[in-house]
Parts: structure tokens; sequence; C-alpha cells
């Protein structure tokens, strides 16, 4: 009952703070542009602060959303057959400002593979989480790299490396868990929900496909994610659970 109370009130605050954001985003985009007229360098630097930070406002809310769906199921996912390097260029495109900004550098790695049978904006959210988390934890000047390599004739494994301290042991079994975040210290060492991973594994989970991670020299956060050859066999998969 406390767990449906709680789920319940995200889902309303969320949905609350979704509108005012969104005019808030709107218009600190419409001033740091420009649109509104020319502003000092002091003027423009906070305009920047705070739609950097409206923006990451609206993330923690969509995240929350979420994973509202995700527990009541109606969250769907439209799996089709997709290539994957415009994926992976579009996830390191689209977060080389945060990596800039963090003074990290990120790169992708990967071969002739075949096409994947995911959704891809799904697909990217999973990998945007991630490159967000190695992004937050690496050293300056470290490298963050996407990695996609042919783990099995049905699956492609793609990983997310970064070279920071990795996860801490006592963090082991929690990291895919719901409101969980490793702290170091007294502090916990990145803001967020704690909903981003668990989000992950619920979005793997809808699209037949695995994550995890390992530590070495850094954490490794993975996808095996089916390739449009083990449409088939997830075909199959999915009659059955329909037919259950």
């Amino acid at each position: 009952s406390l767990d449906r109370l709680k789920d319940h009130f995200m889902s309303s605050v969320s949905h609350e703070l979704r509108t005012p954001l969104t005019s808030l985003t709107g218009a600190l985009k419409l001033l740091s542009s420009g649109v509104t007229g020319p502003l000092n360098d002091k003027s423009q630097e906070m305009a920047n602060l705070a739609l950097r930070n409206s923006e990451r406002l609206q993330l923690l809310v969509s995240d929350l959303l979420d994973f509202n769906k995700l527990s009541d199921g109606s969250l769907k996912v439209r799996i089709q057959s997709e290539a994957i390097q415009p994926i992976l260029y579009g996830a390191v495109e689209d977060n080389n400002t945060m990596a800039a900004e963090h003074q990290v550098r990120l790169v992708s790695d990967s071969g002739e593979l075949p096409h994947l049978l995911c959704d891809k904006h799904r697909l990217r959210q999973i990998l945007d989480n991630y490159v967000s988390n190695a992004i937050k934890f690496s050293p300056r000047n470290g490298v963050v790299r996407i990695k996609a390599r042919l783990h099995s004739p049905e699956y492609v494994r793609i990983t997310v490396s970064d070279q920071g301290p990795g996860v801490p042991d006592s963090f082991a079994d929690s990291v895919f868990k719901r409101f969980a975040q490793a702290e170091t210290g007294t502090t916990r060492s990145v803001k967020g929900t704690g909903l981003g991973l668990a989000i992950c594994a619920e979005l793997a989970t809808l699209m037949h496909a695995e994550v995890g991670y390992y530590n070495d020299q850094g954490a490794h956060f993975w996808v095996d994610m089916p390739t449009s050859g083990s449409g088939e066999a997830l075909s199959t998969v999915a009659d059955e659970e329909t037919d259950s």
C-alpha cells in the first residue's frame, strides 16, 4: 500500500511539474539565444546556467514519469531492425556538450555489425544514461568510450566505459534497483533520482535485452541487444508470453 501511495504521489507531482517546466525552459532558451535582445556577458552566463538546470529538472521529471509507466505496464516499445552506427553517433554527438563541461573526451569504437532489433529511442535512453553517469564519475581529462562488439551470433554488446573509481563493492547488489545511488562519505557523489539505471534495466527487459556491468580500471556498463538475425527466436518468445 505504501509503494502504491508513493508511486501515485510521484506520478501526480511529475505531471504537475512538467507543464511549468516546459514553459520555463522555453523562455530560458529564447533568452539565452538572444531572441529577446542581446545580453551582457554576466547575464548570458546566468541565463545559460539557468537553462542547463531547467533542462536537468526536465530529465529528472521524465525519469519519474517513465518509471511510473514501467511500473504499471503502460510504457510500450516499438521494436524494429535498426542500424547501430547512427545510434552510437547520436549518443556521442548529443552528449559532447556535457563531456566538454566536465573536461572529458567522448569517443566511440565499433566495426561492421549486424542490425539490431530494438526501439532506437529507448536504446538511446539506456546509452544516454550510461554515458551521463560515466562522464560524471570520470576524472578530468578522462576518456569515456562507447564500444560495440558482436557478443554472440544473436547479440551485440554495447559497453560504456569510464576511467573513474568504479562501482563500490558495497553497492554491487543495488546498481539496477530503483532509488539506488552510490554514496561517497556522507554525501551522494552524483545528484539525481536514483531511477536511471533501474529504468535502463526495465527498458532492456522490454526489448529482450540484458544489462550489466563490471569494474576494470573504471566502470564498464553494458547492454546486450538482439540482432536482426535473432528475430525468429524473439517472435517465438513474444508469442509464448502472449499465450500465457
